[in-house]
Parts: structure tokens; C-alpha cells; sequence
């Protein structure tokens, strides 16, 4: 069983005691403003699929918002829907015995929050949702020791200036979020799994949000990823909207590499890196820095990335025969989905000659494959 205790808080902090399989533990956030509300409904979320996973209830004496519990019951739908691609990470549980129970009473929230609020990472999905709703967003929010970038001194400073640029609040917050997930080595606690977008929803939710924007993945990947939008659609409340992003990751780059703030700021890095003679913040090595790189290369931008070493003209033959499905990097369910798209991308590329005409093509999945949709020369329902 998980229940969640009341929360205690103070002007920018709150703590959430919660027993977990007979076990206490304290869920902390601190952040550089004042918190709105103590409700328990982004921890609800965020504790979904650990209960799902270990066929364990929440309960609570502490209401959350009936749109959102309704909701959270929807995700074991989507867990049942990918259950043939995941169900070592689903605690190995049959199909049909996938299922959420939650044992709280419902309260129907009213709100007159006016937060819009992304997080940042300097990524190609977070700054491409910067840019395409800076019009509405009003806050930029980063998280420490929430991925590897916390181990970069200068990573502060850099989301400063985008948050100047584009003349955004900022909040800084300091998290124990993923930690304490991460020591319970528990099924449903894989972060690119299960975690990800349900923890960003959670570290929000105290600051009284109306619209969270998340930035996707992209490319409407067949499998569980946390930045799954069949799943995070589920997160929406009687007070807080999310909004997706899943526009193709190449389409993202190529509407980036327009935006000379982006390319001379852009971390994509799977490493604690940054060159401190060059100030360059990506290792141009690792898996997602090398199909950054190649996918630069195919849409002739790759000049334009400042942050990355400069690579030589030969660069696609080098990650093909290097890089792409090399054995030194972990294969997951989901990069075998990018790579079948990344051969459509090439497959386009080696055509053409160039991807001048991207922007005119979906690549859609019909079941396990995926499909190069050209919109000016066919319509999606005849793929069905």
C-alpha cells in the first residue's frame, strides 16, 4: 500500500511524508518562490505507476481533483496497449491484472492560477517548446539534480540567459524527487520508462499552474516512454492543462537552427561534460550528441552548432559505420522506434539530396513499422 500523510510546508518549501510498503519517506522540494497550494495531486501522479506496477493502492485522508483521479485511471489502459514491448517493466504482471486503485476522496478544485510553465534543460525538445509558446508561457522552470546537468557549473547561468531572452520568469528549484524514486528499487520506477513528465508534474503542481508544457519526444513512438502524451494527457485537472510537444525531433532542429540563441546555447549531452578550454557544453561523442550531429549534417546546419566540436564533411559515413546501433551504447525499447525513423529520415536524405522539403512529410507508425507520409501527395487515411 502508498499512503500519502499530510504535507508540511513553509514559504518556498514542502515536504510530503508518504509510507510506502510499510516504509516512510519524505518527498522535498525548495524552490526560489513562494508556493500556492499543498495539495497532494501531483504526488498522486507522480506514485501512479509504482502502484500500478506493484498492484499496491494509494490512499489518503487527502482529497485530490476528481478530474484528475478520473483520469489516472485511464493510464493502465495505456500500459495494457504496450504491454507486448514492456512487460518486463510493467513487475512482469499479466495484461488483464494491470490496473490503478486509488482510495481518496474527490473534490472538484477551482482555480484562478495564471502560471504557464515549461521546464528547461537546454535540450532540442525544451528549447523548441520555449520558442514555439513564448507568446504564452510565462514561467521557465529548472530543477536540480534532475538529470546530469546539476554537475555543470556554468548550466545556471546559461538558463538565465534564456530565461532573460526571452523575458521569463525563472524558478529554480531543488528536488529529492527522483532520488528517493530511484532508492526504493521498485517495478515503476524507471525515469525514461515511467518518471520523467510524472515527476515534472508533480515538482509544478505546488506552484499553482494552468498550463504545463511538456516537451515530447516526438515521432508518436509505439511503446511506453514517460514523455508519452497517451500517457501525460491523463494528467490534466479541473486547474491544470497539459499541453504536448511531440513534433518530430529532425523538425525541431531544423526550426532551431533558425535561432542563433539556441545553437550557441544547445546541450543535448548524455555525459557531465563541458570542454574547459573550448566552453563547449556537448562531448560530440555519445549516442544523442552523434545523432544530433547527423541530423545537422543531413539538413546542412551542422556549421551552425557552436556548442558541439566541428566535425569534417565525412561525418554521416562516420556515424553510420560508428555510432548508429553500435553495441557500446544500451539499446532501449524506445531507440529501436528512433531508429526505424531515423532510416526513413536517411532514406529521405539519400533521395533528395537534402531535407529542404521535411516540413512536408510525417513519419507515422502502422503497428510495428514506420511509414514516410508525404501530406502533398496522399492523405494519412489511406495508410490505414
Amino acid at each position: 500500500m502508498i499512503e500519502i500523510l499530510e504535507p508540511y510546508n513553509g514559504e518556498n518549501f514542502i515536504r510530503y511524508p508518504v509510507i510506502i510498503n510499510e516504509k516512510k519517506h519524505i518527498f522535498e522540494i525548495k524552490y526560489n518562490t513562494e508556493i500556492l497550494n499543498n495539495d497532494i495531486d501531483g504526488i498522486v501522479a507522480m506514485l501512479a505507476p509504482i502502484a500500478i506496477c506493484n498492484r499496491w493502492r494509494i490512499t489518503s485522508k487527502l482529497p485530490i481533483d476528481k478530474l484528475l483521479y478520473d483520469n489516472l485511471l485511464n493510464i493502465p489502459f495505456v500500459y495494457r496497449k504496450f504491454y507486448n514491448q514492456n512487460a518486463n517493466q510493467l513487475g512482469n504482471l499479466q495484461k488483464e491484472r494491470i490496473s490503478l486503485k486509488l482510495d481518496l476522496p474527490k473534490i472538484v478544485r477551482d482555480s484562478s492560477y495564471r502560471k504557464n510553465i515549461t521546464p528547461i534543460s537546454l535540450g532540442v525538445d525544451s528549447m523548441h517548446t520555449i520558442d514555439v509558446n513564448k507568446k504564452d508561457l510565462t514561467h521557465l522552470i529548472y530543477i536540480n539534480h534532475f538529470d546530469t546537468s546539476t554537475n555543470i557549473k556554468i548550466f545556471p547561468q546559461l538558463v538565465e540567459l534564456i530565461a532573460l531572452k526571452y523575458k521569463k520568469e525563472l524558478i529554480i528549484a531543488e528536488s529529492n524527487f527522483l532520488s528517493v524514486l530511484n532508492s526504493l528499487k521498485l517495478p515503476g520506477t524507471n525515469f525514461h520508462i515511467f518518471l520523467s513528465d510524472a515527476i515534472l508534474f508533480a515538482s509544478c503542481y505546488p506552484l499553482g499552474i494552468k498550463n504545463l508544457y511538456f516537451s515530447g519526444f516526438g515521432g508518436d513512438i509505439p511503446c511506453l516512454i514517460s514523455q508519452n502524451s497517451e500517457v501525460t494527457q491523463f494528467f490534466n485537472s479541473n486547474v491544470t492543462k497539459i499541453v504536448q510537444n511531440q513534433t518530430l525531433r529532425i523538425k525541431k532542429l531544423k526550426y532551431l537552427a533558425e535561432n542563433t540563441l539556441a545553437m550557441t546555447t544547445l546541450r543535448v549531452c548524455n555525459e557531465d561534460y563541458i570542454s574547459k578550454n573550448k566552453g563547449i557544453l556537448n562531448c560530440s561523442k555519445c549516442k544523442k550528441c552523434s545523432r544530433t550531429l547527423v541530423y545537422l549534417y543531413m539538413l546542412g546546419r551542422i556549421n551552425d552548432a557552436t556548442t558541439f566540436e566541428k566535425v569534417d564533411d565525412n561525418y554521416l559515413e562516420y556515424y553510420l559505420e560508428n555510432h548508429f546501433q553500435s553495441k557500446e551504447y544500451p539499446r532501449t525499447v524506445a531507440s529501436t522506434y528512433y531508429d526505424k525513423i531515423f532510416l526513413n529520415i536517411l532514406k529521405l536524405y539519400k533521395e533528395n539530396g537534402n531535407l529542404n522539403d521535411l516540413d512536408n512529410y510525417d513519419f507515422i507508425f502502422i503497428g510495428e513499422e514506420n511509414v514516410i507520409f508525404n501530406r502533398k501527395v496522399s492523405h494519412r487515411n489511406a495508410l490505414a
